[in-house]
């Protein structure tokens, strides 16, 4: 499973079976890549940081942490084999 946090998803059909792609971060790319993991597929994720700075025009000034790669590698992390790590 190779994880790489960044933006939106684009669910572009796939040519095999002609199925959509995810359109969002929502449970079921969380449930399908946790499932692999759960069964011993392989992890690759880009960077360690929890959030990521955000902001909006409507609160200028104001910096919103948004999640991050990071947080999301723990959180499917859980899901591997050894379950205690």
């Amino acid at each position: 499973v190779v994880f790489f946090h960044d933006g939106e998803l684009d669910p572009i059909k796939d040519e095999v079976d002609g199925f959509p792609g995810f359109a969002d971060w929502g449970i079921e790319v969380i449930k399908n890549a946790g499932f692999l993991l759960a069964h011993g597929a392989q992890f690759v994720y880009t960077a360690e940081d929890a959030y990521n700075p955000s902001t909006d025009s409507q609160h200028p000034g104001v910096v919103f942490p948004v999640p991050g790669p990071g947080m999301f590698s723990v959180m499917m992390q859980k899901l591997m084999f050894p379950y205690s790590r």
